[in-house]
């Protein structure tokens, strides 16, 4: 078995950005999480002790130059350890690098172990085992991989034509390493002059799918797969947020950064969570905060539905046009909106609550949610809602893919006694439900509801929220929001403890 792949904006546009006075950091938050904690006197996450992986598309055709450029003085003081060999280096993948863990161009210089795949051997021999009958996936204790490219499976080396049964067997196995080891990966979705299209990997369920700010990229799974159980089917929403970058390529490890931010602070900060358990297969002891459902949830909940870019003239607007709507409560042009990893932050930050009354920001973690069951969480005292819920497809020992139903709903419980639905997100396809309310009345009282309508047995979930969904320049609501959401800190630094 072999892979085809097409390796995605080859083009070093983005570097220009990020030498420029102005970056993408100001857009995506992170100047302004940086500049609170700095004057909170409190540490910001880097990534430090996070171990991630950067898969990469071979650049040319010789099939081998997909390693980044260790000379290059961004990758100062990392270890990058090429896991498929020969290798050459690549100017996509040092610039998507750049992006992931960067020294001065990343917004997770802290990152220093990275592990580099090429991608044809990652989905074969190296990791996935796609094609074999009777090897499961490989497992890893990286935390976060980056898959800037796209693709799909042929059955033989030197076919251009896709065998859709192979494709539909790594996402099978795609997504059973992020359901079955939390491992969080985060793919591009398809630049708009690659023709396509391309299943990998943005028909994956569990995958962090990116696209751009522009709103050029493609969206939707595109369904060319043969899935008898009819679960991997087009029209399911796709991407999941949105970077702005002109390319999807580099778009996707600003995610990638992210993700590892949130994950060294769940991660470092037991107390944010209700629970941890041990890893079966890697053996990492993972704190609730730190799953892949929670993560993901944090993230699309974090995102801005609208923006007003320094860096690109590109912007996220007419968020919520109906002409767009997807059936999970997303935009199909800009997912859940532009990555914001200040929101995010503060939504980790704030630590798991719930079922029961909440905070402005905050996520729950459920870790095994019984069939039809119903959660409640109450607010009040604010006039808007973001909130995201993710769960992950499971996939077995055998392959066979299963999907629970959940739904998302949004209450007013202040109508007389009863109560007033206000919006709600029932996609029966999708693996999140995703709710964005504004103009809600302060003096009242609302619920979400997380509600199953399955019976396939206990199933784990991830919700994630932000009541406080104000533009960035409103300076008198930022500094509340500063006292406010990291005030649990106060007295004490968060460490930054490496993995064992």
């Amino acid at each position: 078995m072999r892979c085809r792949w097409m390796a995605v904006g080859l083009c070093a546009v983005a570097i220009a950005s990020v030498a420029s006075g102005q970056t993408y950091q100001i857009d995506v938050g992170y100047t302004r999480l940086e500049s609170e904690l700095t004057a909170e006197d409190q540490p910001v996450p880097n990534g430090s002790g996070v171990p991630v992986a950067q898969i990469e598309a071979p650049e040319s055709n010789n099939g081998v130059d997909y390693f980044p450029d260790t000379t290059n003085a961004e990758f100062t003081g990392k270890t990058i350890t090429p896991q498929d060999s020969p290798y050459n280096t690549s100017s996509h993948a040092t610039t998507v690098g750049q992006f992931f863990y960067g020294n001065d161009s990343s917004m997770t210089p802290g990152i220093t172990s990275v592990d580099a795949y090429n991608a044809n051997d990652w989905f074969a021999q190296d990791f996935l085992n796609t094609g074999s009958a009777s090897l499961l996936p490989n497992y890893t204790t990286d935390r976060v991989a980056n898959h800037s490219y796209i693709g799909y499976e042929t059955d033989t080396p030197t076919s251009t034509t896709e065998d859709p049964a192979l494709t539909l067997d790594a996402l099978h196995r795609i997504d059973y390493v992020i359901q079955h080891d939390d491992f969080i990966n985060v793919a591009a979705c398809n630049n708009p002059d690659n023709g396509g299209p391309f299943a990998l990997l943005a028909d994956s369920f569990n995958v962090i799918t990116v696209g751009l700010t522009s709103g050029q990229a493609a969206s939707g799974t595109t369904g060319e797969l043969d899935d008898p159980q009819g679960l991997y089917i087009a029209g399911r929403a796709a991407p999941d947020v949105v970077a702005p970058m002109g390319e999807t390529s580099y778009a996707t490890p600003i995610v990638s950064s992210a993700a590892a931010m949130l994950v060294e602070l769940a991660h470092d900060n037991p107390s944010l969570s209700d629970g941890s358990f041990t890893s079966p297969r890697t053996g990492l002891q993972l704190e609730y905060g730190e799953t892949n459902d929670v993560i993901k949830a944090a993230i699309m909940a974090g995102a801005d539905r609208a923006t007003n870019n320094t860096s690109t003239s590109s912007n996220v607007t007419d968020y919520g046009d109906p002409a767009y709507a997807t059936q999970n409560g997303l935009d199909t042009r800009y997912g859940a909106g532009q990555v914001d990893i200040y929101n995010s932050c503060h939504i980790i930050a704030a630590g798991q609550q719930g079922p029961g009354t909440i905070g402005t920001y905050g996520f729950d973690y459920n870790p095994s949610c019984a069939d039809n069951a119903v959660e409640d969480y109450t607010f009040s005292g604010h006039n808007g809602v973001t909130a995201t819920l993710a769960w992950n497809i499971h996939i077995d020992d055998n392959l066979s893919a299963s999907l629970a139903n959940y739904q998302l709903h949004l209450y007013d419980l202040s109508s007389g006694g009863g109560s007033t639905s206000i919006a709600a997100s029932l996609s029966t396809i999708d693996n999140t439900q995703n709710i964005f309310a504004t103009g809600l009345n302060t003096t009242d009282t609302y619920e979400l509801e997380v509600t199953r309508t399955d019976n396939q047995g206990n199933w784990d979930y991830g919700l994630a929220w932000d009541l406080a969904p104000v533009p960035e320049t409103d300076a008198a609501i930022v500094f509340v929001a500063a006292v406010t959401i990291f005030s649990r800190f106060r007295g004490r630094s968060l460490p930054t403890k490496h993995r064992e």
